[in-house]
Protein backbone atom coordinates (compact mmCIF):
# COMPACT_ATOMS: atom_id res chain seq x y z
CA UNK A 1 0.00 0.00 0.00
CA UNK A 2 1.85 3.10 -1.21
CA UNK A 3 1.52 6.41 0.81
CA UNK A 4 1.22 9.79 -1.24
CA UNK A 5 2.62 13.19 0.06
CA UNK A 6 -0.69 14.47 0.04
CA UNK A 7 -1.58 11.41 2.40
CA UNK A 8 1.14 11.83 4.83
CA UNK A 9 0.20 15.65 4.76
CA UNK A 10 -3.35 14.45 5.57
CA UNK A 11 -2.09 11.94 8.52
CA UNK A 12 0.50 15.03 9.93
CA UNK A 13 -2.91 17.37 10.37
CA UNK A 14 -4.83 13.79 11.90
CA UNK A 15 -1.77 13.49 14.54
CA UNK A 16 -1.24 17.29 15.03
CA UNK A 17 -5.31 16.89 16.05
CA UNK A 18 -4.90 14.05 18.42
CA UNK A 19 -2.42 16.12 20.48
CA UNK A 20 -5.04 18.82 20.45
CA UNK A 21 -6.96 16.41 21.92
CA UNK A 22 -4.54 14.97 24.64
CA UNK A 23 -4.03 18.79 25.37
CA UNK A 24 -7.97 19.32 26.22
CA UNK A 25 -8.03 16.17 28.33
CA UNK A 26 -5.04 17.47 30.15
CA UNK A 27 -6.77 20.36 30.84
CA UNK A 28 -10.09 19.16 31.26
CA UNK A 29 -8.50 17.05 34.24
CA UNK A 30 -7.63 20.54 36.62
CA UNK A 31 -10.81 21.64 36.22
CA UNK A 32 -11.53 20.17 39.77
CA UNK A 33 -12.44 22.41 42.57
CA UNK A 34 -11.91 21.32 46.51
CA UNK A 35 -15.50 22.53 47.48
CA UNK A 36 -16.64 19.74 44.78
CA UNK A 37 -14.28 17.51 46.14
CA UNK A 38 -15.09 16.32 49.32
CA UNK A 39 -16.71 13.15 49.15
CA UNK A 40 -12.73 12.09 48.02
CA UNK A 41 -11.03 14.01 51.26
CA UNK A 42 -13.37 11.87 53.71
CA UNK A 43 -13.14 8.59 51.88
CA UNK A 44 -9.37 8.51 52.25
CA UNK A 45 -7.93 5.28 51.33
CA UNK A 46 -11.37 3.60 53.00
CA UNK A 47 -13.11 0.52 51.21
CA UNK A 48 -16.28 2.22 51.28
CA UNK A 49 -17.40 4.60 48.58
CA UNK A 50 -18.79 8.01 49.70
CA UNK A 51 -20.52 10.71 46.93
CA UNK A 52 -21.21 14.34 47.75
CA UNK A 53 -24.52 15.97 47.68
CA UNK A 54 -26.05 19.23 47.54
CA UNK A 55 -29.32 20.87 48.16
CA UNK A 56 -30.13 24.31 47.09
CA UNK A 57 -33.41 26.26 47.97
CA UNK A 58 -35.34 29.61 47.88
CA UNK A 59 -37.52 31.25 50.23
CA UNK A 60 -40.41 29.25 49.08
CA UNK A 61 -38.98 25.89 49.88
CA UNK A 62 -40.08 26.74 54.09
CA UNK A 63 -36.72 25.27 54.90
CA UNK A 64 -34.96 26.17 58.49
CA UNK A 65 -32.30 24.96 60.54
CA UNK A 66 -35.05 22.79 62.91
CA UNK A 67 -36.01 21.02 59.83
CA UNK A 68 -32.52 20.30 59.25
CA UNK A 69 -32.21 18.95 61.88
CA UNK A 70 -35.49 16.11 60.91
CA UNK A 71 -33.36 15.67 57.80
CA UNK A 72 -29.86 14.21 60.05
CA UNK A 73 -32.77 11.89 61.48
CA UNK A 74 -33.95 10.61 58.38
CA UNK A 75 -30.96 10.17 56.84
CA UNK A 76 -29.57 8.27 60.18
CA UNK A 77 -32.46 5.93 60.17
CA UNK A 78 -31.52 5.73 56.14
CA UNK A 79 -28.22 4.52 57.20
CA UNK A 80 -29.36 1.69 59.60
CA UNK A 81 -32.33 0.59 57.36
CA UNK A 82 -29.51 -0.37 54.61
CA UNK A 83 -26.89 -1.70 57.64
CA UNK A 84 -24.29 1.11 56.99
CA UNK A 85 -22.13 1.31 60.10
CA UNK A 86 -19.50 3.76 60.84
CA UNK A 87 -15.79 1.81 60.76
CA UNK A 88 -15.22 2.90 64.48
CA UNK A 89 -17.38 3.66 67.79
CA UNK A 90 -15.47 7.13 67.25
CA UNK A 91 -16.06 7.84 63.67
CA UNK A 92 -18.51 9.23 62.17
CA UNK A 93 -20.53 7.74 58.85
CA UNK A 94 -21.53 10.67 57.58
CA UNK A 95 -21.50 14.33 58.01
CA UNK A 96 -23.55 17.61 56.74
CA UNK A 97 -23.30 21.40 56.73
CA UNK A 98 -25.70 23.87 55.98
CA UNK A 99 -25.32 27.39 54.55
CA UNK A 100 -27.60 30.64 54.37
CA UNK A 101 -26.52 34.01 52.74
CA UNK A 102 -27.59 37.14 54.66
CA UNK A 103 -26.85 39.53 52.81
CA UNK A 104 -24.71 42.63 53.17
CA UNK A 105 -24.17 43.99 56.81
CA UNK A 106 -22.33 47.22 58.33
CA UNK A 107 -19.71 46.32 59.93
CA UNK A 108 -17.16 48.64 61.85
CA UNK A 109 -13.47 47.56 63.57
CA UNK A 110 -10.48 49.53 64.88
CA UNK A 111 -9.28 52.80 64.01
CA UNK A 112 -12.82 53.88 63.27
CA UNK A 113 -12.35 51.06 59.99
CA UNK A 114 -15.62 50.46 58.60
CA UNK A 115 -17.69 49.24 55.59
CA UNK A 116 -19.97 46.57 54.39
CA UNK A 117 -19.47 42.44 54.30
CA UNK A 118 -21.25 39.72 52.46
CA UNK A 119 -21.88 37.71 55.53
CA UNK A 120 -23.25 33.86 55.88
CA UNK A 121 -24.28 31.64 58.24
CA UNK A 122 -22.82 28.45 58.23
CA UNK A 123 -23.90 25.18 60.21
CA UNK A 124 -22.85 21.85 61.01
CA UNK A 125 -19.30 20.74 59.43
CA UNK A 126 -19.50 23.90 57.05
CA UNK A 127 -15.43 24.29 57.32
CA UNK A 128 -15.15 20.53 56.78
CA UNK A 129 -17.01 20.54 53.41
CA UNK A 130 -15.26 23.87 52.63
CA UNK A 131 -11.81 23.85 53.98
CA UNK A 132 -10.48 27.24 52.74
CA UNK A 133 -6.95 27.91 53.84
CA UNK A 134 -6.87 29.33 57.35
CA UNK A 135 -4.37 32.07 57.64
CA UNK A 136 -4.79 33.01 61.46
CA UNK A 137 -6.73 31.43 64.51
CA UNK A 138 -9.08 28.59 63.85
CA UNK A 139 -12.52 28.33 61.81
CA UNK A 140 -16.23 28.01 64.01
CA UNK A 141 -18.34 24.94 64.67
CA UNK A 142 -21.64 24.15 66.44
CA UNK A 143 -19.83 23.29 69.34
CA UNK A 144 -18.27 26.34 70.27
CA UNK A 145 -19.20 27.48 73.69
CA UNK A 146 -19.30 30.90 72.56
CA UNK A 147 -21.49 31.78 69.64
CA UNK A 148 -20.40 35.40 68.71
CA UNK A 149 -16.85 34.03 67.08
CA UNK A 150 -17.22 35.25 63.35
CA UNK A 151 -14.73 34.07 60.29
CA UNK A 152 -13.22 36.89 58.61
CA UNK A 153 -12.31 36.10 54.77
CA UNK A 154 -8.77 37.71 53.91
CA UNK A 155 -10.24 40.88 52.19
CA UNK A 156 -12.38 41.46 55.38
CA UNK A 157 -9.15 41.02 57.89
CA UNK A 158 -7.27 43.77 55.98
CA UNK A 159 -10.62 46.09 56.01
CA UNK A 160 -10.83 46.12 58.92
CA UNK A 161 -7.67 45.90 60.86
CA UNK A 162 -5.32 46.15 58.35
CA UNK A 163 -3.70 42.85 59.18
CA UNK A 164 -4.45 39.11 58.28
CA UNK A 165 -3.16 37.84 61.94
CA UNK A 166 -6.17 39.33 64.27
CA UNK A 167 -8.07 36.25 65.73
CA UNK A 168 -9.67 37.34 69.24
CA UNK A 169 -9.99 41.05 68.07
CA UNK A 170 -13.47 42.19 68.64
CA UNK A 171 -15.41 44.08 66.01
CA UNK A 172 -18.99 45.53 65.49
CA UNK A 173 -21.52 43.31 62.96
CA UNK A 174 -24.49 45.19 62.40
CA UNK A 175 -24.26 46.62 66.16
CA UNK A 176 -23.72 43.27 67.19
CA UNK A 177 -20.49 43.01 69.16
CA UNK A 178 -18.41 40.42 67.39
CA UNK A 179 -14.75 38.54 67.93
CA UNK A 180 -12.45 37.26 65.02
CA UNK A 181 -12.16 33.18 64.96
CA UNK A 182 -10.22 33.13 62.70
CA UNK A 183 -8.79 34.64 58.80
CA UNK A 184 -9.30 32.26 55.85
CA UNK A 185 -8.58 32.71 52.25
CA UNK A 186 -11.02 31.53 49.21
CA UNK A 187 -9.88 28.98 47.10
CA UNK A 188 -7.51 30.27 43.89
CA UNK A 189 -8.54 29.34 40.80
CA UNK A 190 -10.01 31.46 37.79
CA UNK A 191 -13.81 30.20 38.66
CA UNK A 192 -13.50 30.78 42.61
CA UNK A 193 -11.65 34.40 41.42
CA UNK A 194 -15.28 34.88 38.87
CA UNK A 195 -17.78 33.98 41.29
CA UNK A 196 -16.37 35.11 44.93
CA UNK A 197 -16.24 38.82 43.90
CA UNK A 198 -14.84 41.73 44.89
CA UNK A 199 -16.68 42.10 48.45
CA UNK A 200 -15.12 40.76 51.97
CA UNK A 201 -17.03 37.99 53.50
CA UNK A 202 -17.42 36.95 56.91
CA UNK A 203 -19.15 33.54 58.25
CA UNK A 204 -20.95 33.18 61.62
CA UNK A 205 -23.04 30.66 62.95
CA UNK A 206 -26.82 30.44 63.15
CA UNK A 207 -26.57 30.99 66.94
CA UNK A 208 -25.22 34.37 66.47
CA UNK A 209 -27.66 35.05 62.84
CA UNK A 210 -30.73 34.11 65.45
CA UNK A 211 -29.14 36.33 67.99
CA UNK A 212 -29.21 39.24 65.17
CA UNK A 213 -32.81 38.48 64.07
CA UNK A 214 -34.10 38.64 67.23
CA UNK A 215 -32.09 41.52 69.13
CA UNK A 216 -30.92 43.93 66.45
CA UNK A 217 -31.71 43.79 62.88
CA UNK A 218 -32.81 47.18 61.51
CA UNK A 219 -33.77 48.70 57.93
CA UNK A 220 -30.83 50.53 57.67
CA UNK A 221 -29.08 47.10 58.43
CA UNK A 222 -30.86 45.05 56.00
CA UNK A 223 -33.29 45.74 52.76
CA UNK A 224 -36.74 45.47 54.11
CA UNK A 225 -37.80 42.35 52.09
CA UNK A 226 -34.71 40.46 53.67
CA UNK A 227 -35.84 41.98 57.34
CA UNK A 228 -39.74 40.39 56.76
CA UNK A 229 -37.96 37.48 55.62
CA UNK A 230 -36.28 36.54 58.82
CA UNK A 231 -38.26 37.69 60.92
CA UNK A 232 -41.01 35.47 59.89
CA UNK A 233 -38.88 32.47 60.54
CA UNK A 234 -40.25 31.76 64.55
CA UNK A 235 -39.31 28.27 64.62
CA UNK A 236 -35.71 28.36 63.06
CA UNK A 237 -33.79 30.23 60.79
CA UNK A 238 -33.95 30.33 56.66
CA UNK A 239 -31.87 27.85 55.38
CA UNK A 240 -30.85 28.22 51.62
CA UNK A 241 -27.99 25.45 51.19
CA UNK A 242 -27.91 22.06 52.36
CA UNK A 243 -24.71 19.50 51.49
CA UNK A 244 -23.94 16.01 52.63
CA UNK A 245 -21.29 13.50 52.59
CA UNK A 246 -22.89 10.07 52.46
CA UNK A 247 -21.80 6.41 51.68
CA UNK A 248 -22.58 5.65 48.45
CA UNK A 249 -21.85 1.44 48.29
CA UNK A 250 -24.08 1.47 45.13
CA UNK A 251 -24.67 4.33 42.56
CA UNK A 252 -26.82 7.23 43.62
CA UNK A 253 -27.76 5.86 46.59
CA UNK A 254 -26.68 8.87 48.22
CA UNK A 255 -28.58 10.68 45.99
CA UNK A 256 -32.00 9.34 46.65
CA UNK A 257 -31.08 8.78 50.29
CA UNK A 258 -31.24 13.00 50.25
CA UNK A 259 -34.26 13.13 47.56
CA UNK A 260 -35.90 10.62 50.12
CA UNK A 261 -35.31 12.72 52.78
CA UNK A 262 -36.38 15.83 51.53
CA UNK A 263 -39.69 15.14 49.69
CA UNK A 264 -40.47 17.27 47.14
CA UNK A 265 -40.73 21.46 47.65
CA UNK A 266 -40.81 24.23 45.57
CA UNK A 267 -37.64 26.02 44.52
CA UNK A 268 -35.57 23.33 45.47
CA UNK A 269 -32.57 21.82 43.48
CA UNK A 270 -30.85 18.78 44.40
CA UNK A 271 -27.03 17.62 42.55
CA UNK A 272 -24.88 15.34 43.03
CA UNK A 273 -21.05 16.85 43.13
CA UNK A 274 -19.44 13.60 43.03
CA UNK A 275 -17.99 12.80 39.51
CA UNK A 276 -18.99 16.08 38.47
CA UNK A 277 -16.59 16.08 35.48
CA UNK A 278 -17.45 12.51 34.52
CA UNK A 279 -17.60 11.78 30.66
CA UNK A 280 -21.69 11.35 31.05
CA UNK A 281 -22.45 14.55 33.10
CA UNK A 282 -20.17 16.55 30.32
CA UNK A 283 -21.77 15.38 27.37
CA UNK A 284 -25.72 15.44 29.45
CA UNK A 285 -24.01 19.55 30.01
CA UNK A 286 -23.05 19.78 26.55
CA UNK A 287 -26.56 18.47 25.29
CA UNK A 288 -28.29 20.84 27.57
CA UNK A 289 -25.64 23.59 27.32
CA UNK A 290 -28.55 26.42 27.78
CA UNK A 291 -30.26 25.48 30.77
CA UNK A 292 -26.39 26.13 32.57
CA UNK A 293 -26.92 30.05 32.00
CA UNK A 294 -30.60 30.59 32.93
CA UNK A 295 -32.18 30.30 36.38
CA UNK A 296 -35.96 30.46 36.51
CA UNK A 297 -36.72 30.71 40.07
CA UNK A 298 -35.53 32.34 43.31
CA UNK A 299 -32.86 30.05 44.05
CA UNK A 300 -29.37 32.00 45.17
CA UNK A 301 -26.83 29.41 44.54
CA UNK A 302 -23.58 30.42 46.80
CA UNK A 303 -20.30 31.06 44.99
CA UNK A 304 -18.68 27.74 45.33
CA UNK A 305 -21.63 26.27 43.11
CA UNK A 306 -21.50 29.13 40.60
CA UNK A 307 -17.90 28.30 40.58
CA UNK A 308 -18.64 24.81 39.90
CA UNK A 309 -21.44 26.04 37.19
CA UNK A 310 -18.52 27.88 35.34
CA UNK A 311 -16.22 24.61 35.24
CA UNK A 312 -19.38 22.65 34.08
CA UNK A 313 -19.76 24.81 31.49
CA UNK A 314 -16.00 25.03 29.94
CA UNK A 315 -15.96 20.96 30.58
CA UNK A 316 -18.80 20.75 28.17
CA UNK A 317 -17.34 23.34 25.80
CA UNK A 318 -13.98 21.44 26.20
CA UNK A 319 -15.42 18.09 25.52
CA UNK A 320 -17.53 20.15 22.41
CA UNK A 321 -13.69 21.40 21.17
CA UNK A 322 -12.40 17.58 21.82
CA UNK A 323 -14.93 15.76 19.71
CA UNK A 324 -14.53 18.28 17.17
CA UNK A 325 -10.73 17.93 17.24
CA UNK A 326 -11.47 13.59 17.10
CA UNK A 327 -13.89 14.07 13.99
CA UNK A 328 -10.70 14.07 11.47
CA UNK A 329 -8.73 11.31 13.01
CA UNK A 330 -11.13 9.35 12.95
CA UNK A 331 -12.21 10.01 9.20
CA UNK A 332 -8.71 9.34 8.37
CA UNK A 333 -8.97 6.44 10.32
CA UNK A 334 -11.56 4.34 8.40
CA UNK A 335 -9.80 6.54 5.28
CA UNK A 336 -6.67 3.91 6.29
CA UNK A 337 -9.03 0.85 7.64
CA UNK A 338 -10.94 0.91 4.04
CA UNK A 339 -7.76 1.52 1.88
CA UNK A 340 -6.07 -1.55 3.92
CA UNK A 341 -8.83 -3.45 3.36
CA UNK A 342 -8.83 -2.65 -0.58
CA UNK A 343 -5.20 -2.85 -0.23
CA UNK A 344 -5.59 -6.89 1.51
CA UNK A 345 -8.37 -7.59 -0.76
CA UNK A 346 -6.16 -6.99 -4.32
CA UNK A 347 -3.22 -8.85 -2.44
CA UNK A 348 -4.89 -12.03 -1.60
CA UNK A 349 -6.50 -11.56 -5.22
CA UNK A 350 -3.55 -11.66 -6.30
CA UNK A 351 -2.01 -14.03 -4.74
CA UNK A 352 -4.82 -16.65 -5.66
CA UNK A 353 -4.31 -15.64 -9.43
CA UNK A 354 -0.78 -16.50 -9.05
CA UNK A 355 -1.35 -20.20 -7.03
CA UNK A 356 -3.72 -21.14 -10.27
CA UNK A 357 -1.59 -19.78 -13.01
CA UNK A 358 1.38 -21.89 -10.97
CA UNK A 359 -0.64 -25.09 -11.42
CA UNK A 360 -1.76 -24.18 -14.77
CA UNK A 361 2.08 -24.05 -16.00
CA UNK A 362 2.70 -27.22 -15.21
CA UNK A 363 0.64 -28.69 -17.16
CA UNK A 364 1.98 -29.85 -20.54
CA UNK A 365 0.55 -28.11 -23.65
CA UNK A 366 -0.44 -30.54 -26.41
Amino acid sequence: MRITKKGIIGYGCALLSLICVGVLTAVNSSLCLESQMAAERWEGDGTMNYAQVSVFMGKEAGFDTTLADGIAETIDAAMVTASLEAPSEDARLWYYACSTPIGTLPVSGNKNNSGNVLATAVGGDFFTMHPMTLLDGSYISPNDLMKDRAVLDELAAWQLFGSSKVSGREFILNDQRCIVAGVIRQESDYATDAAYGETARIYISYDFYAQMQSGGMTGDAMSAEMTSDMMGMTQGSYVGCYEAVLPDPVRNFALNTVTDAFGTRDCMHIIRNTDRNSLSRRWKNLCHIHDMVISVDSTAYPYWENAARIMDYDSAVLLGAQIFFMIYPVLCALHLLWKGYKWLNRFISDKRKAHKNRYRSAIPQI
